[in-house]
């Protein structure tokens, strides 16, 4: 989460567009056979695929689409800040298309928002955005209620 500006991944991707969307889709797209074949003798709706969204998608995404795209389809490179929120509405595009994709054979597609959690992806948080996380998140979170 916010690694240093121009972090790529080996393929030449934004690191984060590269962790949050891109691996998560590979390996959704490796496990569907199993996922569909678990779906088939399952309770209906008990298998799922999550996809970590983010406050992000709603305060720091670019707008209106969230999305801000090169002519080649792939997200623009924008500032730390708005690469990560692009890379959280990234996983709320995946997970509308994974539900189309899956609609008929039983795996359910839910992006959600994990919260405010003190971790180690703030590691390399500086300025508002960790004083924010560390200490007014309670606050926030009430606000938003």
């Amino acid at each position: 989460m916010f690694p240093p500006a121009g972090s790529l991944t080996p393929q030449s991707h934004d690191l984060q567009i590269g962790t949050n969307c891109l691996g998560h889709s590979l390996l959704t797209s490796l496990l569907l056979p199993l996922l569909t074949t678990t779906a088939s003798t399952s309770l209906t709706a008990s298998v799922r695929v999550l996809w970590a969204g983010s406050i992000a998608v709603h305060v720091a995404a670019p707008k209106p689409s969230g999305m801000s795209l090169e002519p080649s389809g792939r997200p623009k490179d924008l500032s730390v800040r708005s690469n990560y929120a692009q890379s959280k509405v990234g996983n709320v595009f995946l997970a509308k298309a994974g539900a189309k994709k899956t609609k008929e054979n039983g795996v359910v597609h839910v992006a959600f928002n994990p919260g405010n959690l003190r971790t180690e992806l703030q590691r390399n948080w500086k300025g508002v955005d960790h004083w924010v996380t560390v200490s007014c998140a309670a606050v926030l979170v009430w606000a938003l209620i």
